[in-house]
C-alpha cells in the first residue's frame, strides 16, 4: 500500500488518466475529488461492497445461475477464453517414427 501526504488542492495521478484532489480537509473529514474517463466507474468501499454482495446473492439465486454468465462486476472486463485453433490453422501433426 501506498501511502502519501497531501494538503487542500494537492492530488495524486493514477494510470495518467486519473486525478484525485484533495478539495478540503475540516476536522477529521476529508472531501476530495475523482476526475476519471468514463468508462472508470468510481464507488464509495461500502457501496461497491454492496454491489459485490447483491451481484453474489443473486448469482446463488436459481434466476441468478441461469444468468450466471450475464452477471458483471463494475469496472471488471469481461474474461477471454481461448479460442480453439480453426481446421485449417491447426498445427502439423508430428510424424510417429519410421
Amino acid at each position: 500500500m501506498l501511502v502519501l501526504s497531501r494538503k487542500k488542492n494537492q492530488s495524486i495521478v493514477i494510470n495518467d488518466d486519473i486525478e484525485i484532489f484533495v478539495v478540503d480537509v475540516v476536522n477529521d473529514q476529508v472531501k476530495i475529488g475523482i476526475r476519471a474517463p468514463q468508462n472508470v466507474t468510481v464507488h464509495r468501499k461500502e457501496v461497491y461492497d454492496n454491489i459485490k454482495n447483491e451481484m453474489t446473492q443473486a448469482a446463488m439465486s436459481d434466476e441468478g445461475l441461469k444468468n450466471l454468465g450475464k452477471i458483471k462486476l463494475p469496472g471488471a472486463k469481461p474474461p477471454t477464453l481461448p479460442q480453439p485453433p480453426s481446421p485449417d490453422k491447426a498445427p502439423p501433426a508430428t510424424g510417429g517414427g519410421n
